[in-house]
């Protein structure tokens, strides 16, 4: 699934905190828990197959934001090292 699904899913913009995506998710899954549908095995099913999407969703927008945010920390230190100076080694040229 594309990672703007995810998004949809759970109903924040690609540029959301990760606290944001923990509370969508959290709203949602107190919305679509299949124990608010004990009483409809229907409902509860739905509920179920729902919550499973929401999990997943979550899942996929952290790792996507982790990512997100190495990738600009890698570039962040490449761009310091082309000015000339070299981190993370033990010597200095």
């Amino acid at each position: 699934m594309d990672i703007e699904k995810y998004f949809e899913i759970l109903k924040v913009s690609p540029d959301s905190s990760q606290s944001e995506v923990t509370q969508a998710h959290r709203d949602l899954v107190n919305v679509w828990h299949p124990d608010r549908f004990s009483h409809n095995d229907r409902l509860r099913g739905k509920a179920e197959e729902e919550l499973k999407k929401i999990n997943l969703a979550r899942e996929e927008i952290l790792q996507f934001l982790s990512f997100e945010k190495e990738r600009l920390k890698v570039e962040t230190e490449e761009k310091e090292g082309e000015k000339g100076e070299f981190y993370g080694m033990d010597y200095w040229y």
